[in-house]
């Protein structure tokens, strides 16, 4: 019963979630792609998807008891969100947390600090790093130096 309240697993456990589904909206959209009967006209080349990435919309991070207050949107291609990990790096160590934001849309992700809040409070910025899983496995990760207040 102790393995079910282990965070480090419960956030595995919501990536492999999160990975499934997309790999599902991935089989779903081919399926329904075969099944329109237009023919398609070739082209050159076809034009790349440009990949989903979380924006950092803020330059601070706020600290608000345990917890640490970080600002993102979701860019990229239309009609698809953002799914994957947030971390907090810095000196005092790394605090993650999993996100699932939809395109375009603007989120404050909450990261929980834990034992390490006051290690955290003392430092003057922290490095943010975003890895976010794309529709072909693979994921982009975005990274910013943030100061904290």
């Amino acid at each position: 019963m102790s393995s079910m309240l282990d965070p480090k697993r419960s956030l595995s456990a919501a990536l492999v979630l999160a990975a499934l589904a997309l790999v599902s909206l991935g089989a779903l959209a081919a399926t329904s792609a075969l099944a329109d009967e237009a023919p398609v006209a070739p082209t050159g080349a076809e034009s790349p998807t440009a990949p989903t990435a979380v924006e950092f919309t803020r330059e601070t991070v706020s600290l608000v008891g345990p917890r640490a207050l970080v600002s993102v949107k979701c860019a990229g291609a239309a009609h698809e969100p953002c799914i994957g990990t947030l971390a907090l790096r810095g000196s005092a160590g790394a605090h993650k947390v999993a996100y699932s934001i939809d395109c375009e849309a603007e989120q404050i992700l909450v990261v929980p600090l834990g034992s390490n809040e006051r290690a955290i409070g003392h430092l003057k910025s922290v490095r943010a790093v975003a890895k976010t899983l794309q529709a072909d496995g693979g994921s982009v990760n975005t990274a910013k130096r943030l100061r904290i207040r």
